[in-house]
């Protein structure tokens, strides 16, 4: 009894120390509170768009080479069922690149929320086109819904993952850039509903 007893409070004592000490971390290390409305649990595919490995230079280490393992993804986010005619789908930009011993430098940004996905492709180093169903931006009967293609200029934000700039061991660091997108409007699309 005595033992269950001591074991209950220094849990207790623990509990709060461990969440002080969470609290501390800056956000940006702190995955699932990078993105408010991220969770792992939406992600409904993970689309590989690039896994490139090389050796780069570091800053910290000018005068070595490190092996670069990049990967980009487009990410899915799946936001349930909706009430009324909001988009299913959110789409992220996700980067992964894993330099040194357990150095990681990564990136996730916010692309676009669509009805429906039906392809993606990448067009050149950092472009990257997504075939999608848009709300139409016309408010006559003709058209509500419209096949688009959502151009993705991830090429800033490839660079400063790819580079890794001061990234050390031991060390998980987000990236960030303006990600430009263009969409063309390709018709007129049947409810996604």
């Amino acid at each position: 009894m005595l033992r269950t007893l001591t074991l209950a409070l220094s849990l207790a004592i623990a509990a709060p120390a461990a969440a002080a000490a969470a609290a501390q971390l800056e956000p940006a290390t702190r995955f699932a509170d990078a993105d408010a409305g991220f969770a792992l649990s939406r992600v409904e595919q993970a689309i590989e768009l690039v896994r490139a490995t090389r050796d780069i230079p570091l800053a910290a280490y000018p005068d070595m080479q490190f092996p670069s393992d990049l990967r980009v993804s487009l990410l899915v986010l799946d936001n349930g069922p909706a009430t009324d005619v909001s988009p299913r789908l959110d789409l992220q930009i996700a980067m992964f690149n894993e330099v040194l011993e357990y150095g990681t430098a990564w990136a996730l940004e916010p692309v676009a929320s669509v009805y429906a996905l039906s392809g993606v492709s990448r067009t050149a180093p950092g472009i990257y086109e997504a075939r999608a169903v848009v709300l139409s931006g016309t408010d006559g009967p003709e058209c509500y819904f419209q096949n688009a293609t959502i151009r993705i200029d991830a090429r800033a934000l490839s660079v400063a993952v790819r580079n890794a700039a001061g990234l050390e061991e031991f060390d998980a660091r987000r990236y960030t850039a303006d990600v430009p997108l263009s969409i063309t409007a390709e018709g007129c699309a049947e409810s996604p509903f």
